[in-house]
C-alpha cells in the first residue's frame, strides 16, 4: 500500500513537471515568433519610438480623464 502511493506521488509530480514544462516551452515559442515579427516590420529603435509615443499619449489620455473626474482643469 505504501508503495502504491509513492508510485502514485512520482506520477503526479512527474505531471506536474511535464504541465510546467511544457507551458515555457509555450511562452519560448511565442517569443520567438514575436521577435521575428518584430524583426520584419522595422529596427528595433523604431519599434521602441513608437512604443514610447503610444505610451506617453497612454498617460496624458489618463492625467486628463482623472482631473476630468476630480473636476480639475488639466495641467498643459
Amino acid at each position: 500500500m505504501r508503495a502504491a502511493f509513492g508510485i502514485v506521488s512520482l506520477l503526479i509530480a512527474l505531471a506536474v513537471v511535464g504541465f510546467l514544462i511544457r507551458n515555457q516551452m509555450r511562452a519560448a515559442d511565442n517569443a520567438a515568433v514575436a521577435a521575428s515579427s518584430a524583426a520584419e516590420s522595422g529596427s528595433v529603435r523604431e519599434r521602441a519610438r513608437e512604443l514610447e509615443g503610444k505610451v506617453a499619449s497612454d498617460v496624458a489620455k489618463a492625467f486628463e480623464k482623472a482631473s476630468e473626474a476630480r473636476g480639475v482643469a488639466p495641467e498643459k
